[in-house]
């Protein structure tokens, strides 16, 4: 006799019972599946997988499984094997309504309140939110994937992950937050804020703010004059940093020369696309002409594309190269006015011994022409 006709009606509403099975509900066939079916009313054809059909509970409405227990005392499902009868579990703990999920024997997470915890159990420093403990691991600890990406940087993530968290350091601490893409760009920080402030002082806002403090004792205070704030890195080299009392240090190791320009027609040139300034660039009109074209030659602008221009962008001023010319500004008209003193204390007797003095009344060095001619 097969399993589906070794049943028996016993009650109302009836309850066919088998060597092997139990249905419970009215208009159950015998042919419906599950060793225990509790049946209210069929959902159609659909029948429970194979591989979990020990318990089938059955209702075209809402169905559930209620369990119940004291306020002091928990509900548990549990997962067992032959090692082991609660390698897995789901638990309900009614005295402190905690949810909590087991694998491998052990909790591994838990759920209090509007508070998810990975590895750990409490946070007093979190009213809502998500709190995850690595213990001893130094790896991922909060991964982002994409079936879209593919990037090639496999010894570093996985080709499908754009971004995780992880420490920086594995026994220090300190957060490592690692962006990855296929394209151009691998990380943005976006800050939208409904007010902006315009304000330039030391208690200016921002709509994005980077804060760094030193250990006081449990706190924390401001860092010192010469600590480092903040820095911007090429693998792990220094290129950019600031300093606790705003001074910027900036690495190139690269150095432009640009003695072929007047350099401060040069920085006029500069002030005068800079300000759209007609004023600055007729000044310097009828000696040095020096354009847009002329000033990304130097490096002091970035070279924007035909199209790039007809869609209203501005070239970006490159502070590093600026700075050179500024520097070089600086030479270039020391080494005239060395020049213009030499040739006027050979044309105008006198005049190199008298400059020397009133230079020294306004307590600037002489010019090395003139000291060498003192000395002779």
């Amino acid at each position: 006799m097969s399993r589906r006709q070794a049943l028996r009606n016993i009650g109302n509403p009836p309850v066919k019972v088998g060597s092997d099975r139990l249905l419970i509900g009215a208009d159950l066939p015998n042919s419906a599946d599950g060793t225990l079916h509790v049946h209210t009313s069929s959902v159609g054809s659909q029948t429970a997988a194979t591989d979990a059909d020990d318990l089938v509970v059955e209702n075209i409405n809402d169905g559930g499984i209620t369990l119940f227990a004291r306020n002091t005392a928990a509900c548990n499902i549990n997962f067992g094997d032959q090692t082991g009868n609660a390698q897995g579990q789901i638990k309900y703990n009614n005295s402190g309504d905690v949810m909590s999920f087991n694998t491998d024997a052990a909790e591994v997470m838990r759920i209090s309140g509007n508070k998810l915890f990975i590895g750990d159990t409490a946070n007093a420093y979190m009213a809502n939110g998500i709190t995850i403990n690595q213990a001893a691991s130094d790896d991922e600890c909060l991964t982002c994937k994409s079936s879209d990406v593919a990037h090639g940087m496999t010894a570093w993530a996985e080709a499908d992950t754009y971004g995780f968290i992880m420490k920086t350091s594995g026994t220090a601490g300190g957060i490592d937050i690692r962006g990855f893409s296929e394209s151009v760009r691998a990380w943005r920080i976006l800050g939208g804020v409904e007010t902006e402030t315009t304000t330039d002082t030391t208690g200016s806002d921002a709509a994005i703010i980077t804060y760094s403090c030193v250990r006081s004792g449990t706190s924390a205070t401001a860092l010192g004059t010469t600590g480092n704030l903040f820095a911007v890195t090429n693998t792990g080299t220094t290129r950019f940093l600031v300093k606790g009392n705003g001074v910027l240090h900036a690495g190139n190791a690269t150095v432009s020369v640009l003695d072929d320009y007047d350099d401060v027609a040069l920085i006029s040139a500069y002030e005068g696309f800079r300000t759209k300034s007609d004023a600055i660039r007729e000044e310097w009109s009828e000696t040095v002409d020096y354009h847009y074209d002329d000033l990304v030659a130097a490096g002091i602008l970035g070279k924007l594309t035909p199209e790039e221009a007809e869609a209203g962008e501005e070239p970006l001023w490159c502070v590093t190269q600026h700075i050179l010319l500024l520097d070089g500004a600086a030479r270039q008209e020391y080494r005239r006015s060395n020049l213009m003193a030499k040739v006027l204390d050979k044309m105008v007797p006198g005049f190199g011994e008298k400059f020397i003095e009133e230079l020294a009344a306004a307590q600037m060095p002489a010019l090395p022409s003139l000291q060498t001619r003192e000395t002779v």
